[in-house]
């Protein structure tokens, strides 16, 4: 134990001495170490840690699969399954489902200003799966989550301390929740914010399920969640569920419902989008690593050559191989552990950039990643591994010098230098070649999201803003007012050329979709008609820019009318890639079509589904911008009156920012309980809808120029050595006449040598693993060209300048002094 103390003591001197190799060292560590911290952290929290609820592996997802035919595992489940899984399941203790969606805070005791919030329509077992129980009032009961029942809410923590002061009282108290009066009956405890990390408020979801919708099979917007009984297996409630639904699909095989069922553990579930993405950035981050603990490794190669009489007389002295082994990998070690502390405290920032940009994380990752004992338990290990493993071969490389050459040399190396470099030189080769497959993915993610960005979204991009009218219940009536007072309102503001109202603003997202049937053409359930569906107003084309190419759009005669007893001019526009799909070779105008929805709707209360005429075609427009256009129809946005939100679209002379005053003060003229929210360009739009392509790209972008900088440290440091070790070399061959260029082209050589075949190595390596980020790409292979060629030209450049500084210093050798000191 004394001779462990005694070389942990001299490493420490050592450390003091070296100050400046010490702090390349750890810095180097650091770079390497922290990237991986952060990212383990988030990997810690999104995939390792259990959810903070009561027994949650036995908490399982549960979802509809393969509807009209299609190859989704994973669909949202209809009101009518949801009912069948809680009437006929006997695997599980309960079953609950929720649905989420803004909500608008109304002024309370008279002081502020409504607040939009996320929300949550959650059953009431949806609590009791989950184990928690509010810190206030409590959960709601079977009376409250029912059809008709009186409106009730439970607050977040958060919500509770910052809207209402913290107030005591407030359980009982009547809060204002898109305009209606309720109570509130519990307050959740600190941290709880399911299914969302920025969930404020719950309401039953039993309130917004009528008798009728809970027979639907056919409409699909539910999130349902179990807890399986003790000693059931998670196959066998999976297999139970399955069984459900078929039978149901067996007794109504007319019927466009899904064939059977899916499931996943709840933790499964929730990082579904977010496993990929986040699996591939622990492996760029680990090969940062491996890029950092070789460069430690050369670092250490350098300086031990330098101790070559310090090792010779400990060995003379009777210090054994294990001994002088010990002596170095403590000190590699003891490098590691402070690269290691330097990296947690880097990898707290970065953590949160990750957590906050990491798609789907939003329901498993708080707003602050947290650091628990495993992520400092990981940041100890990787530090342990990273010191042994750059330490070992230095370590039994020395620890066998020769004795007496040792001793003879003196503070020259006694070991085969010209082995010791080519091993050197070898190990800043796979720092290249690991380094350009980094360079080559981040360069494929660039190039697409390059692409991404020269999408045509079909609509006009400039002089076009949108804004977001939160709707509140109201009588019919004043939401058919609404709908046609306000266009006209907003386009007498000053500046506003064109205005138009929507349920769904382009490349937003999904945001409702519908089976349907053509008149005249046989209905197959199995293989239905699908389309993105869609409510625009008579001026919503025009004012967004998206042409008219066939037919024309609507008027204000066009819809069903107030009285859907008696459908007065049902009235449908389509999407060009509509119109290729499902009439290929034919003229879609006129023709009718039939929603499924409203069919399902016909049988259970009696409604005449209407049958749309199809009065126009326009331009495509994606809903997401990293997807294709898929058909749509559009239907008079007066057909529904029980939006949550609208949105109205202002074509503008100019800024289209300068219009927002004045067109909020239109909004509430029209009604005074309207309130707007996310106003957004069109190219706003834009930029949010592919914010993941660019996180990627950021992140796989820097931790390409981390591995790029270190591996040019490495090659800078490498040919260092090469330089301090030949200075005598070089002071020969400039005295028999050689040049200060040649000598710089010389030494040039050396490290190019090393960069090229570091880069022919990573090609190959590169074009193997670009096929994992092909689910990334847009509008590129893995094999991009442009990407493959460019990049190893950047990484030669970066060579380049890290071997011109050794060249200039071993052309600047004076070869008297260097002889005379040799």
């Amino acid at each position: 134990m004394s001779g462990f103390l005694q070389d942990f003591s001299f490493a420490l001197r050592q450390f003091h001495r070296r100050r400046a190799f010490t702090l390349a060292t750890v810095l180097v560590l650091a770079l390497g170490l922290d990237a991986n911290t952060a990212i383990f952290s988030v990997v810690n929290t999104l995939l390792l840690r259990p959810l903070p609820y009561r027994d949650t592996n036995r908490i399982v997802a549960l979802y509809e699969r393969n509807i009209g035919g299609g190859n989704e595992l994973y669909n949202e489940a209809a009101p009518g399954t949801f009912a069948d899984w809680q009437k006929f399941s006997t695997t599980f203790d309960e079953i609950g489902g929720y649905v989420t969606g803004p909500i608008t805070v109304g002024v309370w005791q008279g002081g502020g200003v409504p607040q939009r919030v996320d929300a949550t329509a959650a059953s009431r077992q949806m609590f009791t799966i989950l184990g928690v129980t509010p810190v206030a009032g409590h959960l709601f009961t079977a009376e409250q989550d029912r059809y008709g029942a009186a409106r009730v809410a439970i607050i977040s923590y958060g919500l509770w301390q910052q809207r209402f002061g913290g107030a005591a009282d407030i359980v009982g108290q009547r809060i204002h929740l898109d305009g209606a009066d309720c109570e509130v009956v519990g307050v959740m405890p600190p941290g709880f914010a399911f299914p969302e990390r920025t969930t404020q408020v719950w309401q039953p979801l039993g309130t917004y399920l009528s008798p009728e919708r809970l027979l639907r099979h056919d409409t699909h917007f539910l999130h349902v969640i179990g807890r399986l009984k003790p000693r059931v297996s998670f196959n066998q409630g999976r297999a139970e569920i399955d069984a459900i639904s078929a039978r149901y699909r067996q007794a109504h095989p007319d019927d466009a419902v899904a064939p059977g069922a899916n499931a996943l553990p709840l933790q499964s579930g929730l990082v579904r989008e977010s496993r990929p993405t986040l699996l591939l950035l622990w492996a760029a981050v680990g090969c940062v690593l491996l890029i950092a603990c070789v460069n430690v490794a050369n670092l250490l190669l350098a300086r031990a050559s330098g101790r070559a009489r310090e090792i010779a007389i400990r060995a003379a002295t009777g210090a054994s191989r294990s001994r002088l082994v010990r002596l170095f990998l403590i000190e590699s070690v003891l490098l590691a552990v402070c690269g290691a502390g330097l990296g947690l405290v880097l990898a707290v920032s970065i953590a949160d950039v990750v957590a906050e940009r990491a798609p789907g994380a939003t329901a498993v990752l708080p707003a602050a990643v947290p650091f628990d004992i495993r992520v400092f338990l990981f940041a100890f290990a990787a530090a342990l591994v990273v010191g042994v493993a750059s330490g070992l071969f230095p370590a039994l490389q020395f620890s066998r010098a020769d004795v007496a050459r040792g001793l003879r040399d003196g503070g020259r190396s006694s070991t085969d230098s010209r082995g010791q470099s080519r091993f050197q030189g070898a190990l800043a080769a796979v720092e290249v070649a690991v380094s350009l497959v980094l360079l080559i993915a981040a360069g494929l993610l660039l190039r697409s999201f390059s692409r991404l960005m020269q999408v045509n979204p079909g609509v006009r991009l400039d002089h076009t803003i949108t804004v977001m009218i939160p709707f509140i219940e109201r009588p019919d009536d004043r939401v058919f007012a609404l709908f046609r007072d306000l266009p006209q309102r907003l386009r007498s503001v000053p500046g506003v050329m064109d205005a138009g109202l929507t349920s769904c603003l382009p490349a937003t997202g999904h945001c409702n979709d519908n089976f349907f049937y053509v008149d005249g053409r046989p209905r197959l359930p199995s293989h239905v008609m699908d389309a993105l569906q869609r409510s625009a107003d008579p001026g919503y084309f025009s004012a967004i820019g998206l042409p008219l190419l066939r037919g024309r759009t609507f008027t204000l005669e066009d819809g069903i009318g107030p009285d859907r007893k008696n459908p007065r001019r049902p009235a449908v526009v389509i999407s060009e890639s509509l119109a290729k799909t499902y009439f290929p070779g034919e003229d879609p105008i006129g023709r009718r079509l039939t929603v499924d929805a409203e069919l399902t709707q016909e049988k259970l209360q009696g409604l005449t589904a209407p049958h749309y005429e199809i009065i126009g075609v326009v331009g495509d427009t994606p809903d997401a911008i990293d997807r294709k256009s898929g058909p749509t129809f559009y239907m008079p946005i007066a057909d529904q009156t029980n939006y949550d939100q609208i949105f109205a679209v202002l074509h503008t002379v100019g800024d289209p920012l300068s219009v927002v005053a004045a067109a909020r003060a239109e909004i509430n003229r029209v009604d005074p309980d309207l309130a707007i929210d996310q106003i957004r360009t069109i190219r706003d739009l834009l930029g949010e809808s592919a914010s993941r392509h660019e996180s990627n790209t950021l992140l796989f972008g820097s931790f390409a120029a981390l591995a790029l900088f270190l591996a040019a440290f490495g090659l800078y440091s490498v040919l260092s050595y090469a330089v301090s070790q030949r200075r005598a070399e070089i002071g020969v061959r400039m005295a028999l006449g050689a040049s200060s260029s040649s000598v710089a082209a010389f030494i040039l050589r050396e490290g190019m040598k090393r960069a090229i075949f570091g880069m022919l190595v990573g090609l190959p390596a590169a074009a193997a693993s670009s096929q994992v980020l092909k689910a990334l790409l847009f509008g590129i292979t893995p094999f991009d060209p442009a990407t493959f060629i460019q990049a190893p030209f950047v990484l030669l450049a970066v060579a380049a300048l890290a071997c011109y500084l050794p060249a200039l210093r071993a052309a600047r050798i004076d070869p008297a002094v260097s002889l005379r000191n040799d």
